[in-house]
């Protein structure tokens, strides 16, 4: 259902991307010469996303070998840290997303800091841009920065069956656009289709053309943890991007009630400020004896740690869940149908833990954050429909599957030696 805001967007881009093209035409590339041609990779995404692109990241560096091409790496601040520490590019450009991303007048329209941002992104000449896609985005900032930073190729995919951006500003935009119509694949999926797309259409660059189509899962480096913890722990994450996305916070309490009933097994909450809140209410219901609230006591690479020591992870539709699959933890994801092939399902990763899904399929399911009940929906209410004896049901076959039969098969082991 199109709503006001939807309709909205197309005379907002115009405005911005007028703007842009006229504020850019004043800033032109530093005469720099370079034995090597330069490819700059612009990922504008989460840390979920992250952890997907992070799986064929180093195609990248098969595609550009490092004896011909430079790669530089456009990331946002929630995973700069993350993409730096588990690449290996040649540079890497912070950038401030927020000015192109939110659809928020003030913002987006502060005139100074849009100019800034220009400027630095208009100081060097690329040969080749690859743009990660955002296909779930109706106003996705990898079209603006795109738009703006100087390249002779542009690349990036468009899958029409979730297509949301308006077809021409991708073909205003990019030289070359792949195309896709497939509304199953997942967003790792689409990761991999636009490095292959590339591989394939830069050969007479000087790029490799790379036939090898698989996706393997990336594993993190391990970190040294200075934060106490108890030996065995589980982790809940009922925390999102969007409180549209969070199972209730008193359906979390008496899961969690129930979990300790069974196994006594303490939860532990990670976050960031932004988590605070959500994790606050839950915590004022619960036995001090049953949690331990890390709320924003983490960096990425502990947060991600003490994901992987967990012996199970219960989230909602966050960064946690992304995290727990790659890492094949034991995971039970909490979620509405909106993005499920996109993002949920993990279908494609063959010989890898499978998650824990607990969704009601609706009528309307697999919308793709197109809902139908209107855009001012405090929660998705196939989210809201999953009962607490609904979600038990999934969380106690992962408890019984992936702790209580793994505990037995320990102990059996250590008795027979």
């Amino acid at each position: 259902m199109k709503n006001i805001l939807i309709k909205f967007v197309p005379i907002y881009r115009y405005i911005t991307i007028k703007f842009d093209n006229i504020v850019k035409r004043f800033y032109k590339p530093k005469n720099k010469i370079s034995e090597k041609k330069q490819v700059a990779l612009v990922t504008d995404m989460g840390v979920g996303d992250a952890m997907n692109f992070l799986c064929i990241a180093d195609k990248y560096l098969k595609i550009f070998p490092k004896d011909k091409f430079e790669i530089t790496l456009f990331c946002s601040k929630s995973t700069y840290k993350l993409l730096k520490g588990e690449t290996n590019f040649d540079k890497y450009i912070l950038m401030d997303y927020f000015i192109f991303s939110k659809i928020n007048i003030k913002s987006c329209l502060n005139i100074p800091k849009r100019i800034k941002i220009i400027k630095m992104l208009r100081e060097k000449k690329y040969d080749i841009l690859i743009a990660q896609p955002h296909t779930l985005s109706i106003l996705p900032s990898d079209i603006y920065t795109s738009n703006i930073i100087i390249a002779d190729k542009k690349i990036t995919i468009k899958n029409d069956a979730i297509l949301q951006v308006p077809k021409k500003y991708i073909y205003k935009v990019y030289t070359d656009v792949g195309e896709i119509n497939n509304s199953k694949i997942h967003n790792t999926q689409m990761y991999n289709k636009l490095a292959m797309y590339a591989s394939k259409h830069l050969f007479d660059m000087g790029g490799v053309n790379l036939l090898d189509e698989e996706i393997k899962f990336k594993k993190i480096h391990d970190v040294k943890l200075n934060i106490k913890l108890p030996k065995e722990y589980y982790v809940v994450f009922p925390s999102s991007s969007s409180d549209k996305k969070n199972w209730e916070f008193d359906k979390y309490v008496e899961l969690i009630r129930r979990i300790y009933d069974k196994i006594e097994l303490p939860v532990v909450f990670l976050g960031t400020k932004s988590d605070e809140e959500v994790i606050s209410k839950i915590c004022e219901k619960l036995d001090k004896k049953i949690y331990i609230n890390l709320i924003d006591k983490t960096e990425i690479f502990e947060y991600i740690q003490i994901i992987k020591n967990s012996r199970f992870v219960i989230t909602n539709d966050t960064s946690a869940y992304h995290i727990a699959v790659v890492e094949e933890v034991p995971v039970t994801i909490i979620v509405g149908g909106y993005t499920y092939d996109f993002a949920v399902k993990y279908d494609f990763a063959e010989g890898y833990k499978k998650p824990y899904i607990c969704v009601n399929k609706n009528d309307c399911f697999n919308c793709k954050l197109q809902c139908i009940h209107g855009f001012d929906t405090k929660k998705f209410p196939c989210l809201s429909s999953i009962s607490v004896d609904d979600a038990w049901k999934v969380v106690n076959k992962m408890i019984e599957n992936e702790y209580i039969k793994r505990k037995k098969e320990k102990n059996n082991g250590k008795n027979n030696q």
